[in-house]
């Protein structure tokens, strides 16, 4: 499903808020805000942190993950076109 992605300059064990945590996503956003060029990012998970093993994890969640970002990237394409 569709969440929020939350990003932090610090590190987080802890959230009091519904989303996901992203250190990469901070990095491009941070980037974007200093050039003051506009952000959207849209990110598909394939494995979740402390779930078991992430490469069994990807290779089980890669075709949808690909799938789901591909179906936001052309809701967003069509919703500001």
């Amino acid at each position: 499903g569709k969440g929020t992605l939350y990003t932090a300059d610090h590190i987080t064990t802890e959230s009091t808020v519904e989303g996901y945590f992203d250190m990469e996503g901070y990095a491009v956003a941070k980037v974007c805000e200093t050039n003051k060029i506009y952000c959207k990012l849209i990110k598909s998970v394939t494995d979740y942190i402390g779930s078991g093993e992430q490469s069994d994890q990807y290779e089980t969640n890669y075709e949808t993950a690909c799938e789901k970002a591909k179906e936001l990237l052309i809701e967003y394409l069509q919703f500001t076109a």
